[in-house]
């Protein structure tokens, strides 16, 4: 039980940070993973903002820097240099495991 707070309170944490540094393809990732976790508990605002939010987040993200997160296969130095940000810290969060 403590193992399972722990992740939900580091996930909390990095999706706080990432939505701080503006980084929307963790903010929509971290948003998939705690709107199963809001419908369990009956928090259906929450589940429909989620749901909201990630749709906004897919109209601001640049359609190559999504085709890079779907197929992590392409080579990611193909990228514009405007997006080393969010390539950084999708790269740390592939290390520690947090991305799948």
């Amino acid at each position: 039980m403590i193992a399972l707070f722990t992740i939900i309170t580091r996930k909390y944490r990095v999706f706080r940070e990432s939505v701080r540094c503006g980084d929307d393809i963790v903010v929509e990732h971290l948003y998939e993973y705690f709107i199963p976790l809001w419908l369990m508990t009956g928090k259906q605002n929450y589940v429909e903002i989620g749901l909201s939010q990630i749709e906004d987040l897919y109209g601001r993200v640049p359609y190559h820097i999504l085709q890079a997160i779907v197929n992590p296969l392409s080579n990611l130095n193909n990228l514009r240099g405007d997006c080393s940000p969010s390539v950084g810290i999708i790269n740390i969060l592939l290390k520690r495991g947090l991305l799948q």
